[in-house]
């Protein structure tokens, strides 16, 4: 306690509860009900007789403490109001009834059929268990921060017993339980894992099942390894040191005889050796080779074979540009320009493939002169043939 202040009020509060009377009684009785279904109460269905009475315990705090059965009066105060209670302590089990067998307090469970059932089981519960002649061998591992549980079960006649129901409890060093389940891997072999970050110890309890004890094993969590007072492995330092490197003299061991304290005498030693030949390594570059001269086959062929433009990227960048710097884009030229010239570049293409004229010279003289004189008449070269008309035949 810090604080002598609380003094009264801790007095106060342990006064009231010496004051406060131990058994609790009612003449009309009241019927307990099933709080966990516990091996005990197997086969026992609701609900109860009533009873008329028991003695007011407080359960133990700890997670191996099972309640199996529980008062509903008085009400508001469950923790003080079990009947029947049980837990497992290291090998043992103990059982708790906090009412009578039958003379005051549980005058109607005398005639009921499960009487027998209840007080029989539970004795039966807490007891070694009789022709048990099952081998089991448990083993644990720590590996990154999980412990993984290992049991391999065997009969009377080392036969692997298989399809068993194993599960347990692990009680951490916070003393916080936490369940853990076992699953069948192999013939006679289950494996079951459970977290364990914590240091400190972790008791397991495993139930292998009814009529069967249970398997207690614990596991130790120790400190991060860095912690550990190592000492030096001489004889491996010995060998390291004798050693002969290529080009070079074997080393030595730095000894300090006069103990840790003697900086001096170690600081008067050269660690560091000159005499040996500069390290060098190889690498193999042939695979970055055959990458670049993929990439410039692939450039090569997409030059090649791909037109590419550059005018929209230009004038995107003199877009950016002039929004950058507040300058007012030009606007773009006029089109007719632009369609003026590709006219006059088709003319020139047809005008290149026009045929040729023949002049005129002294063997055709009479179609130059008729030529001449059509043109003179306004009327076009060559002038147009009449189509005969075809006579029909027979005619």
């Amino acid at each position: 306690m810090l604080n002598p202040n609380a003094l009264p009020r801790i007095f106060q509060k342990e006064a009231r509860r010496v004051a406060r009377p131990l058994i609790y009684e009612r003449e009309a009785g009241f019927r307990p009900y099933i709080k966990f279904p516990h091996e005990m109460v197997s086969g026992i269905e609701s609900p109860l007789p009533p009873i008329f009475g028991f003695v007011q315990t407080s359960v133990k705090k700890n997670p191996l403490v099972e309640v199996s059965l529980v008062s509903p009066e008085p009400a508001g105060s469950e923790d003080n109001a079990t009947i029947l209670a049980s837990w497992t302590y290291g090998l043992g089990k103990a059982v708790a009834f906090t009412s009578d067998t039958g003379s005051r307090w549980t005058k109607a469970w005398t005639g009921w059929s499960g009487y027998d059932k209840v007080f029989s089981q539970a004795v039966r519960w807490s007891m070694r268990p009789v022709g048990d002649q099952a081998k089991f061998t448990v083993a644990t591992d720590l590996d990154g921060g999980q412990v993984r549980v290992f049991v391999t079960a065997l009969d009377k006649n080392d036969e692997f017993l298989n399809f068993l129901d194993l599960s347990g409890a692990v009680i951490g060093p916070e003393m916080k339980s936490q369940d853990i389940k076992l699953e069948q891997t192999a013939p006679g072999r289950y494996i079951g894992t459970f977290p364990a970050q914590e240091t400190g110890s972790y008791h397991v309890m495993l139930s292998p099942g009814g009529g069967k004890a249970p398997l207690l094993v614990g596991v130790n969590v120790p400190y991060s390894q860095e912690f550990r007072d190592r000492e030096a492995d001489e004889a491996l330092l010995a060998s390291l040191a004798a050693l002969e490197p290529k080009g070079g003299k074997p080393g030595f061991v730095i000894k300090d005889a006069a103990g840790v304290g003697n900086v001096e005498e170690l600081l008067k030693v050269n660690t560091f050796r000159h005499d040996l030949p500069k390290a060098t390594s190889r690498q193999e570059v042939w695979h970055l080779v055959l990458l670049a001269a993929a990439c410039v086959f692939f450039g090569d062929v997409f030059v090649r074979r791909v037109a590419l433009d550059f005018a929209p990227v230009a004038r995107l960048a003199r877009r950016w540009r002039d929004r950058l710097t507040g300058r007012e884009t030009p606007p773009p030229p006029p089109e007719f320009i632009s369609r003026l010239r590709s006219r006059k570049a088709e003319v020139g293409e047809k005008l290149e493939h026009r045929p040729s004229t023949p002049p005129c010279s002294t063997s055709n003289w009479r179609p130059c002169r008729a030529r001449r004189r059509w043109r003179r008449a306004g009327r076009a070269w060559p002038p147009r043939r009449r189509r005969k008309k075809a006579t029909p035949a027979g005619c």
